[in-house]
Formats: C-alpha cells, sequence, structure tokens
C-alpha cells in the first residue's frame, strides 16, 4: 500500500468521524463511513452503563492491601540477593585481595590484616542499621 493512500484513507475516516458527530443534514447523501460511524454511536449510546460491584471498595482494599504484601516479599529478596552478591565477590576476590594486602603489609608494614575484618564488621553494621531501621530505632530508645 502506497503512504499516500494510507494517509489519505486516515484522513477520510476522521472527516468521516466528525461528520458522524453532527447531526444528518437533510438532502446531503452520506458516504458509507459516515452511515458506519453513526450506527456505532448510536449503538453506544443505548447502552446502559454498568454500576461498579457492590464489594468494589472491599476488593480494591484487598488489592492494595495485596500489593504491600507483595513490595515487602520483593524488599526482602533484593536484600537476599544482595547478601548473595556481597558473599560471592568476596568468595570470588577473596584470594586475590588477600594476596594484594599481603604484599602491602610487608611493603609498608601497616597492619592491614586488621584493618580489612575491622572494615568489613563497620560495612556490616551500616547495612543492619540501614536495612533494620526498626530493630536499631527501639535499642536506642526511640
Amino acid at each position: 500500500m502506497h503512504p499516500d493512500s494510507h494517509d489519505e484513507r486516515r484522513r477520510r475516516l476522521t472527516e468521516a468521524q466528525a461528520a458522524a458527530e453532527l447531526p444528518p443534514r437533510p438532502g446531503i447523501a452520506e458516504s458509507a463511513d459516515v452511515r458506519a460511524y453513526r450506527r456505532l454511536y448510536a449503538a453506544l449510546r443505548q447502552v446502559p452503563l454498568s454500576e461498579p460491584p457492590a464489594d468494589f471498595g472491599r476488593l480494591m482494599e484487598a488489592r492494595v492491601r495485596d500489593a504491600d504484601e507483595q513490595a515487602m516479599l520483593e524488599v526482602w529478596l533484593l536484600r537476599l540477593c544482595a547478601v548473595v552478591a556481597a558473599i560471592t565477590g568476596t568468595w570470588l576476590a577473596g584470594p586475590s585481595l588477600i594476596d594484594a594486602l599481603g604484599s602491602l603489609r610487608s611493603s609498608t608494614g601497616a597492619p592491614w590484616s586488621w584493618m580489612l575484618p575491622a572494615a568489613l564488621t563497620l560495612g556490616g553494621a551500616w547495612l543492619v542499621d540501614r536495612w533494620l531501621p526498626n530493630a536499631s530505632s527501639t535499642q536506642r530508645g526511640n
């Protein structure tokens, strides 16, 4: 189909729809498209509007409640994935990291073997405080 013919058909149907919304003019022949749109509009006007179900409010409340429960499940699954990723990353990078830190200790004399566990402990404490705000706020007495 040629692109101009598609645009022409779209223009013709748009005009037919606009003409169908107007009252019919006596003595002027209507195209088949206008008659089709008039039948469609007449059918749509005759269909009664349906009322919402009697328990509509309860159904919506149940859906919202279920969405909250699903969000909590997603949050916990995301946290589990983060922990698995952290453990896997440590397991995969651990040997290289230990070798790198061992060479730093021998060249600088710094206690790298104690700094890594301290940093991991601080990071873990920060994550627990960040992920479990209710538990840490009850311990503080807030």
